[in-house]
């Protein structure tokens, strides 16, 4: 984790991407490269600054932030879709860094940044996958007609004699 103050915009992610492998111009502790201006809008640093991880696993981050302005807070960990920040408690706008790092823009102060994971097509499949078990169960154990339907059919038909 660490915070920048300056940064430059790219159009998109692959101009982003580009603009990373390109470094004669950037150097990446100083300047991120993101896809949308953030907000609040970094300012230069007017006094001493510190970041610090509190816990890292698989769907949870931490970090206390302390900010002396208006920054961006760069996560060394990859962006993937369902990734939600909080800071102080509170859900927060989170912007890409590089095309492909987890950042958030923050006010001058305090901040606890929690990253956690809230994968939605997952817990949807799960959902639907539970509801779809249900009816089967149901339909096996309350319905007869569902369940031996073609039993009684077959043992309707008189027998054939050749």
């Amino acid at each position: 984790v660490w915070v920048t103050h300056a940064f430059e915009v790219a159009p998109n992610q692959e101009a982003a991407f580009q603009m990373t492998t390109s470094l004669e111009w950037i150097n990446p502790v100083h300047t991120a490269v993101l896809e949308e201006p953030p907000f609040p809008a970094p300012e230069p640093a007017s006094g001493p600054e510190t970041v610090r991880v509190v816990t890292s696993g698989n769907q949870r981050m931490e970090a206390e932030v302390r900010l002396s302005a208006p920054a961006i807070v760069i996560f060394s960990e990859i962006d993937y879709p369902g990734w939600e920040a909080r800071a102080n408690g509170r859900a927060i706008e989170t912007v890409r860094a590089f095309g492909l790092l987890r950042a958030v823009a923050l006010p001058a102060g305090q901040w606890r940044v929690e990253w956690r994971f809230n994968n939605v097509p997952v817990r949807t499949g799960l959902a639907l996958s539970g509801l779809t078990i249900l009816l089967v169960s149901y339909l096996l154990i309350c319905d007869p007609k569902w369940q031996f339907g073609r039993q009684r059919e077959k043992s309707a038909q008189p027998p054939v004699f050749s």
